[in-house]
């Protein structure tokens, strides 16, 4: 999922336009945070700066920039003289990154509802039809593919786009990266989260009726439920050790479909 630019209405990472690779540069940072966020490439695996300069046929000090970048944000972890390596899952990081995202999208849903922008309440709307479609249905069997992730982030975003801050949306970015991995993780059907399948249409109407009690009641209702089936089902398929840090695991449902697989090769 490519994010957004710097003028966008939710924020994006700005490169620097001096940099002579910064295109390229740019290019493998999108590569490697899709990548990690999808767990293609998964929690822990080495990455070294020989590897990805075949794989992707760059130079070294782009990769070297691309990885600094991603630390940056948390999804690389740099170990000393060792090199890196994707950042590690765990299910307490899990929570607290719950804690984190609620946090901030009631701050910035406050400040959306406060304002009330006309254009604001016109995104919404569209994003509310976009994602109601393809919103989870009881029984519905799909994987959660990458259409459904654009339109959810999409509906997210709008809803808390009344305000431009950069900064805050940058780290909303982030956060919605780790996010995403938890819940590729172990959300492989979207019936696994059919319980949330009115939240969407319901915070938008409190939200656009000025509502902020409301709205937020039902944007933390709405986080903390699919925490909590993600939290299940990292327990239930084992998925966790004793330690709490997540493992890499190939999970089959009952008709012997794999629903979940990563590899730490």
């Amino acid at each position: 999922m490519k994010r957004s630019t710097s003028n966008s209405p939710v924020g994006g990472k700005a490169s620097n336009p001096g940099a002579p690779d910064s295109p390229i540069r740019d290019r493998l940072v999108e590569d490697l945070r899709e990548g990690i966020r999808t767990l293609r490439l998964p929690p822990a695996m080495k990455l070294t700066t020989e590897h990805l300069r075949k794989r992707f046929a760059v130079s070294q000090s782009s990769i070297r920039e691309a990885l600094s970048a991603l630390c940056g944000e948390g999804l690389i972890e740099r170990e000393s003289r060792r090199g890196f390596r994707v950042k590690s899952m765990s299910v307490q990081d899990f929570r607290d990154l719950t804690e984190m995202r609620i946090a901030l999208e009631i701050v910035l849903l406050g400040q959306a509802i406060e304002l009330a922008r006309p254009r604001w309440k016109v995104e919404l709307a569209s994003a509310l039809r976009a994602i109601l479609p393809n919103d989870h249905r009881v029984g519905d069997a799909r994987p959660l593919d990458a259409t459904w992730e654009v339109d959810h982030r999409r509906f997210h975003y709008a809803l808390l786009d009344g305000y431009r801050a950069p900064i805050q949306h940058r780290f909303l970015d982030t956060i919605y990266d780790q996010f995403d991995r938890y819940r590729t993780l172990s959300i492989p059907r979207r019936a696994f989260l059919a319980n949330t399948a009115t939240d969407h249409q319901e915070m938008s109407e409190a939200a656009i009726a000025g509502d902020l009690e409301r709205a937020s009641q039902i944007l933390t209702r709405h986080i903390r439920d699919t925490s909590r089936a993600i939290q299940m089902n990292i327990e239930t398929w084992g998925l966790a050790e004793r330690t709490g840090n997540i493992v890499a695991k190939v999970i089959e449902d009952g008709d012997g479909q794999m629903v979940v697989a990563i590899t730490t090769e």
